[in-house]
């Protein structure tokens, strides 16, 4: 096992992310390698190493303690659904994640690397009332939309000309049109349900309940 010397000096060895005990993959494939880490009150995970660009998303608040190699240790104070980037590819990272035995409730993290680059992308963000690109989490490697439907609201019918990730972020009661739908089958319609879907697909989804319903996607772009 590789070692590596964190800031105190001291040795510490460390795993690649894949082979994190904590850092459970949901899926994998040439294009994207998706996991959800979930960590309860009192544990560690073992020190791993990040290499990829990887797009993640809070699935419960938490306060957790991250440690990086080379520099103190800091707070992560995160509450579900927030999303952030770490840019891996030009840096790579080793840290660990520490949930403090005072928090009442597991942390829960689902993280997706953007590997390699599409056969099928879209030159144009994706349009209609129901997406909003998500400008300030947008890289040259992805698009990320917020997608919101209100009850009785519907997409009508559209096509993803790309790959994507989609994580359902609300529980939902939801109709889809289109034999390739990402929402068919009972799909997308429980918080933290997740898909990985190839394009193009062509589809509608209504929002049949009384609350909002809303999930991430995140789309691949050429790069």
């Amino acid at each position: 096992m590789p070692t590596i010397s964190i800031l105190n000096g001291e040795e510490v060895e460390y795993v690649e992310v894949y082979d994190e005990p904590i850092h459970k993959c949901q899926f994998s494939n040439e294009y994207a390698y998706c996991y959800i880490a979930t960590i309860n009150p009192g544990e560690s995970c073992m020190w791993h190493r990040h290499s990829q660009d990887s797009f993640y998303v809070a699935l419960a608040s938490c306060e957790a303690i991250n440690r990086p190699t080379d520099k103190p240790e800091g707070e992560l104070n995160l509450k579900a659904g927030d999303k952030w980037w770490s840019l891996y590819k030009a840096k790579d990272m080793v840290h660990q994640v520490c949930l403090p035995g005072t928090c009442a409730a597991p942390a829960k993290f689902f993280g997706v690397e953007v590997l390699k680059s599409p056969p099928v992308y879209s030159e144009s963000p994706l349009g209609g009332n129901a997406y909003t690109l998500l400008d300030q989490f947008t890289i040259d490697r992805a698009r990320i939309y917020d997608m919101t439907l209100q009850p009785g609201q519907s997409t009508g019918m559209h096509t993803w000309n790309f790959f994507a990730t989609v994580l359902c972020l609300s529980d939902g009661e939801l109709s889809t049109e289109g034999a390739d739908s990402p929402f068919a089958f009972l799909g997308l319609r429980t918080y933290g349900q997740y898909k990985w879907v190839e394009g193009p697909v062509t589809f509608s989804v209504k929002n049949e309940g009384s609350a909002a319903y809303t999930a991430v996607v995140v789309e691949w772009v050429r790069h």
